[in-house]
């Protein structure tokens, strides 16, 4: 990326498993790191893969548009009441008539998790 990118992205976040809580069943929208829209993706659901050794596992799965499907990367997951946040998500497949797609998050877990 180049100093403009950089600068144009510093308020994005790393989402946490609480980030995509509300927001299965939601059309997000999705955009390159330099900015350029992409096609909305449909957040399908949040997996929770519980904790193991002070990490929290979880995954989220997003389902979009067959013809114009994405390649697997990094983007930038705009929705209403919450930070721009940064996933990084691999196609899995054509299901249901849609490009499904899963992010799959490995964090360390906050304090209040791991009570």
């Amino acid at each position: 990326m180049n100093q403009d990118q950089d600068e144009s992205n510093s308020d994005i976040v790393t989402p946490a498993f609480a980030y995509f809580e509300d927001l299965v069943d939601t059309d997000l929208g999705i955009r390159s790191l330099a900015g350029e829209p992409l096609p909305s993706l449909h957040c399908v659901a949040l997996n929770d893969r519980g904790m193991s050794a002070g990490f929290h596992s979880f995954s989220v799965t997003f389902a979009g548009p067959v013809n114009q499907a994405l390649t697997q990367g990094t983007v930038v997951v705009e929705a209403p009441g919450h930070p721009a946040a940064f996933v990084f998500f691999t196609p899995t497949g054509v299901r249901d008539d849609q490009m499904h797609y899963e992010a799959v998050f490995n964090q360390p877990a906050t304090d209040e998790e791991q009570r």
